[in-house]
């Protein structure tokens, strides 16, 4: 019986022990394409040096939180695009919490927070971004923040 018992605690030490948290190596890109509002003739520069003559427009910050909306999103497995809305998706694993997530939760697209800026910036009169920063935060829940100043190019 002692044995059994002694066998059983040291069982049970392995198993506890083996899940334990081990971080792992990983590679993760983070990129914000800007090519198609290049060909559509918008500048996002992240410098301030853009040789031309302009007229300042306004310095701009955008903030993303990630949350709950009051509509249900849906995820892009499964389902055809017209049920998908815009470029928000829910990925369930891209934030690490313990908190419960369920339908309503999601995450913007780096497509859909630069396209939002971008769209901010030409409803004010701008064809150029200059000083674009993007900058994301990962602790719970989560933000993207963009930045830059909007300027009117006048040649």
């Amino acid at each position: 019986m002692k044995t059994t018992y002694v066998l059983s605690v040291i069982v049970c030490g392995l198993l506890f022990t083996s899940c334990a948290s081990i971080p792992m190596y990983s590679e993760h890109v983070y990129s914000i394409d800007f090519r198609k509002y290049s060909e559509q003739g918008f500048i996002i520069t992240p410098t301030d040096n853009i040789n031309r003559e302009y007229t300042s427009l306004a310095d701009i910050e955008m903030v993303f939180t990630f949350g709950y909306t009051e509509k249900k999103i849906v995820t892009r497995r499964g389902f055809s695009q017209s049920e998908v809305k815009d470029d928000l998706y829910i990925d369930k694993n891209t934030l690490r919490s313990k908190k419960p997530r369920g339908d309503n939760w999601f995450t913007p697209t780096p497509e859909y927070v630069l396209d939002q800026f971008v769209q901010y910036a030409k409803s004010i009169g701008a064809d150029a971004i200059v000083n674009f920063k993007s900058i994301k935060i990962e602790s719970y829940p989560g933000k993207v923040t963009l930045s830059g100043f909007a300027i009117k190019i006048l040649d």
